[in-house]
């Protein structure tokens, strides 16, 4: 026990000051391109707007280009304070009285003092600099969009052929609805959308590419723990449950638990230990900021987690989570994936009528409904944020449509019949 808690305890620290690190070296990178780049991005936020729809009348499709722009320009900010200060606070510059666009195509121009208006962000790490700073040396935001688009096909495609090695293939087409749920093609023309898809899509890949080392399966504790952490570091509070939840489904399918209280027991442990990666390293980043600015970031964190995290949403309107349930739910109702849900509760109950479903199969649909209710859970923790911000906090359901699509497609799809197939055509 004393080791496993020495090794969480290091790991923990090193990620820390390799994440202060991360960021302090994207400040030495140079601006001047950074800058021309955000120029361009600008004229493509201004003609958009702040919440631009690709789809009108579809708010699964709602772009966060005002969250974009605070990125693009903490991306290229460039003052004379030192690194320190400048990884600690975060900085941004505004135009005065201007939209966060025309702020991005004034971007690296010389502003009157009456008209610069700085900011800090200090309470998020802004992991997302390591990537994007480095992008804005050579592309503009719709050049960035297309890349992100083309990584998110990758994404997919590598885990489809890491299911089919794995033999869990047959949760592809759960993993499928909820990447629908999702909408890729949202996400690749957003920043701010886009954070906690990637930090979800790389667990995954790297939970099916190690899961044959038993190294790997010893410490997957370590795993959840990095994936919590890193989830913190990259993300603005958006998503961040499904991080969590993906790899879990998938651990469990690939682990096939026999006894529920082991399950259970492994379900806890990574569970908090993620929490602890996610709390812990948002906190360290409320430290940092105090030990090098002298400032109570502190207080100002826990102030804001207190906010985010109640029931008052601003002008003395309070709302009750049964509210902040029905809001987000309304997403998913009025998504056409509801009719596909419709459709395999059907085929489940033929299933349950016509055939028995495996023994072993109940522990694990056991764990993964548990992991169905992550986020209204989430939900509950963040009622404020979860309800101001529904336009993107609803994609945590993305949790309940894979959980429970894993629960009902396996038994429908026939492991067995895919695992006889696959050993014949082996043999062959």
């Amino acid at each position: 026990m004393r080791r496993v808690v020495v090794k969480i305890g290091l790991t923990f620290l090193l990620m820390v000051l390799g994440g202060f690190l991360l960021i302090c070296a994207v400040y030495v990178l140079p601006t001047e391109r950074v800058c021309l780049h955000v120029r361009e991005s600008g004229e493509t936020l201004e003609q958009e707007g702040d919440y631009y729809q690709l789809l009108p009348g579809d708010e699964s499709t709602k772009l966060d280009n005002y969250t974009d722009a605070i990125m693009l320009l903490s991306a290229a900010y460039d003052g004379e304070e030192d690194i320190i200060e400048k990884a600690a606070n975060s900085y941004r510059v505004f135009v005065k009285n201007q939209s966060k666009a025309v702020s991005c195509q004034n971007c690296g121009l010389p502003l009157k003092e009456s008209q610069r208006n700085l900011h800090s962000y200090s309470r998020y790490w802004h992991g997302y600099m390591v990537i994007l700073k480095p992008l804005l040396l050579f592309l503009n935001l719709t050049e960035i969009r297309q890349l992100n688009l083309f990584v998110i096909l990758a994404e997919f495609v590598i885990i489809a052929i890491l299911m089919y090695r794995r033999r869990v293939i047959e949760y592809l087409a759960p993993f499928v609805l909820a990447i629908a749920f999702l909408n890729p093609i949202t996400v690749s023309s957003s920043l701010q959308n886009s954070t906690s898809y990637h930090m979800m899509m790389a667990a995954v890949i790297v939970l099916l590419s190690f899961w044959e080392k038993s190294c790997f399966r010893e410490h997957l504790y370590l795993f959840f723990l990095c994936v919590g952490m890193l989830t913190s570091y990259m993300d603005f509070l958006t998503y961040p449950v499904v991080t969590l939840s993906f790899p879990l489904i998938l651990c469990f399918a690939l682990s096939d638990y026999r006894k529920v209280l082991e399950g259970i027991r492994r379900l806890l442990q990574y569970s908090v230990l993620w929490c602890i990666g996610y709390g812990g390293m948002w906190a360290s980043k409320w430290i940092l900021a105090t030990v090098f600015t002298g400032e109570n970031h502190i207080q100002k964190g826990i102030s804001k987690i207190l906010v985010r995290s109640g029931s008052d949403i601003g002008n003395g309107v309070t709302v009750t989570l049964p509210e902040v349930y029905r809001v987000l739910w309304n997403y998913f109702s009025q998504s056409s994936l509801r009719h596909v849900f419709v459709t395999l509760l059907i085929a489940e109950a033929a299933v349950l009528i016509i055939k028995r479903i495996r023994p072993e199969k109940w522990v694990t649909s056991l764990l993964i409904g548990c992991v169905a209710l992550y986020p209204f859970i989430w939900y509950a923790c963040t009622q404020n944020h979860s309800i101001i911000h529904s336009m993107f906090t609803y994609r945590s359901l993305s949790v309940f449509v894979m959980a429970a699509a894993s629960i009902l497609l396996p038994d429908i799809c026939g492991k067995e019949r895919f695992l006889k197939k696959e050993g014949n055509r082996r043999k062959g």
